[in-house]
């Protein structure tokens, strides 16, 4: 796992958060970026997404 982050963690303006790769089915480089909260136990359907913030 590349993340460079955890559960609490503040991040600023071009601080490094993960990595990107070629796992999975994929033809190119990228990095998926969720910030969620779960609210059950299936991990696929039960999450809220949250807004992230510029504090610029």
């Amino acid at each position: 796992m590349s993340s460079r982050v955890r559960a609490g963690h503040n991040v600023r303006a071009e601080e490094e958060i993960a990595r990107v790769g070629m796992t999975g089915y994929t033809y190119m480089p990228h990095l998926h970026f969720h910030v969620f909260v779960a609210t059950g136990i299936n991990v696929w359907t039960d999450f809220d997404t949250l807004e992230v913030q510029d504090f610029d």
